[in-house]
């Protein structure tokens, strides 16, 4: 009896083919058809060595996906479409109507997949890249798991273009980022100064525990050495940027987002990140 095939993770399905499309394209060669996509993808993993890392091999066999992937296929292309990566035609300047078979990278496409971080539309890619950045720092450091859900929310609801979601989502992640520098500091601080600290976090509006943190790290300058900039840098823009963005958002107040405008919060939070957990090494180190 067959091995019954195992299913095909979408979003790993959907990094592969964005990667493989791109990649193609690097290469100086015209979009394909969408029946060549198979051959298209298992060239990519096969000359890329992708196949180790990959839950399920058999989608990327040596003549492509068979005929139980298409519809998956299918549904990631609309999805690329959707997120104004890809549109129909050959070349800029040619009748989309004649060329439904075949589609092409957008400007915006180009732009977002050629950046040299993962962009948010590589939501496992982009979550990786914060990680691999914070093993720089420290080896022991990995996004805070709460802080990490809520921002895998806010990169799902901005791949499906629910913008106004992906704010509050990234927000609530933001928070999250700002509730464990808090933790990190409270312990640091002489006993005066983490009580003091401790009792602030009660009143818990932004701007105030925003105003009194940077208080804090104003009197420890000399101490914080380098990270006392990442720590300005993070209190001072960073978290207001994102932080209160969802603040508008998340009431009912007629506040409109789009999509250039959560693109750019979302690479802000990946600055925001690691400038936090360079903050974080610097209180571990100095303690």
């Amino acid at each position: 009896m067959d091995k019954p095939k195992e299913p095909i993770v979408y979003q790993e399905a959907y990094e592969l083919l964005t990667e493989a499309i791109y990649w193609n394209a690097t290469k100086g060669k015209r979009m394909q058809a969408f029946e060549m996509l198979p051959q298209m993808l298992s060239e990519y993993v096969r000359i890329n060595n992708r196949e180790p890392y990959l839950s399920n091999p058999d989608f990327t066999r040596p003549h492509g996906p068979g005929p139980e992937y298409m519809d998956t296929l299918d549904e990631i292309l609309w999805d690329l479409i959707i997120s104004r990566i890809l549109t129909f035609g050959v070349e800029p300047g040619t009748p989309a109507t004649a060329n439904y078979r075949h589609f092409r990278f957008t400007t915006w496409g180009k732009q977002v997949l050629s950046e040299e971080q993962p962009p948010p539309y590589n939501r496992r890619g982009f979550v990786n890249s914060i990680n691999a950045r914070l093993k720089l720092i420290n080896e022991a450091f990995q996004l805070d798991p709460v802080a990490n859900r809520y921002l895998e929310e806010a990169l799902d609801t901005f791949g499906t273009g629910s913008f106004l979601a992906s704010t509050v989502m990234l927000g609530v992640a933001a928070e999250a980022l700002l509730v464990l520098l808090t933790d990190e500091l409270e312990a640091w601080l002489p006993e005066s100064e983490s009580r003091r600290l401790s009792e602030k976090r009660g009143d818990y509006r932004t701007e105030s525990l925003l105003k009194h943190l940077r208080g804090c790290i104003d009197n420890h300058k000399d101490e914080l050495a380098s990270a006392y900039k990442a720590a300005v840098l993070v209190l001072d823009k960073l978290i207001p940027l994102v932080k209160l963005e969802r603040d508008e958002c998340a009431h009912p107040k007629g506040i409109t987002t789009d999509r250039e405008l959560v693109y750019v919060n979302l690479i802000a939070f990946r600055r925001l990140t690691v400038e936090l957990y360079s903050v974080i090494a610097a209180l571990k180190l100095n303690k």
